[in-house]
């Protein structure tokens, strides 16, 4: 089957599977992210400034966190997208429950890609681009196919062949998203709190232009705008993961995961197709008035 990803259909299923769960997503990004919050202010509490100092390094390392939070989003949107793909009727609470088992290898995983992507995006950006395309099903593959992390690695690049131009112009629309969503940000925080994106917080705060707790709200504003895309992203990728595997393996998505959901109760009836296929055409699955969590 040489048949390629088709953006318009990815994004259109991705953009609705986002708002069926689009509150529980939320929340559950929000969870994840706002423990890490107290991290990403220590330059400001500590008044360390550009120079250095504990501050600042635990500033980068919530930023670190904050980055390994959205591959463990990533994780569990996989398993909640899967249900609806499925026409099952899970919730996300489930999805969790269910991830446990992959916690470890989706840190690890998390972390490594980082780096890579980090190092990547140092050298230059079109290299940090290609090895984006080239591991975006590594977390994908570590839920559903229960693969460690090097294998998943490797089957990430096997996965994404012929189909990375096709993913790089999925994602260059998410892309505008956040710039979009990112000048709401950058507009909202300059107007109401008095810095721009070009500022640096702990050095205003250091020199009393800026009060720390201007900085404190603007920055639960910035986590909750975060929040608000960072799940249509997973839900990207698990759409992308899921139709690069009807493509490459001509596979069906219940064949996929057969033992997701784990209880009968959320079965759908015997023979019922899923809630969609690769045109995005709707099954026969439940209402999509199924509880979030």
């Amino acid at each position: 089957m040489n048949e390629k990803l088709r953006v318009g259909n990815v994004l259109s299923r991705a953009f609705s599977t986002w708002f069926d769960h689009f509150f529980g997503f939320l929340v559950l990004a929000l969870v994840l992210t706002l423990p890490i919050l107290p991290l990403e202010l220590m330059p400001v509490f500590s008044g360390a400034g550009a120079e250095g100092g504990l501050g600042n390094i635990l500033g980068g390392l919530g930023g670190i966190l904050r980055s390994v939070a959205g591959y463990l989003l990533t994780g569990v949107v996989v398993l909640t997208v899967f249900q609806s793909l499925k026409g099952e009727s899970g919730t996300i609470m489930e999805s969790i429950t269910s991830v446990k088992s992959k916690l470890l290898s989706i840190i690890g995983a998390a972390i490594l890609i980082s780096i890579i992507l980090g190092l990547g995006f140092l050298a230059c950006i079109i290299p940090g681009i290609y090895l984006a395309l080239i591991l975006v099903a590594v977390i994908p593959v570590i839920v559903v196919e229960d693969k460690g992390i090097f294998d998943a690695f490797s089957r990430s690049n096997e996965l994404t062949k012929g189909n990375r131009l096709q993913i790089f112009f999925i994602y260059l629309f998410y892309f505008f998203i956040v710039i979009f969503v990112l000048a709401i940000t950058i507009g909202f925080t300059t107007v109401i709190f008095g810095f721009g994106i070009g500022e640096a917080p702990a050095e205003l705060a250091a020199e009393g232009d800026l009060s720390a707790a201007s900085i404190i709200l603007a920055s639960l504003f910035s986590h909750l705008t975060d929040a608000l895309v960072m799940p249509l992203q997973a839900t990207l990728t698990t759409i992308v993961y899921h139709d690069l595997r009807q493509q490459k393996d001509q596979i069906q998505t219940g064949d996929m995961f057969p033992d997701l959901g784990g209880s009968a109760g959320n079965a759908p009836a015997s023979g019922a197709p899923p809630r969609y296929d690769m045109d995005g055409d709707l099954g026969s699955g439940p209402d999509d008035s199924d509880p979030v969590w």
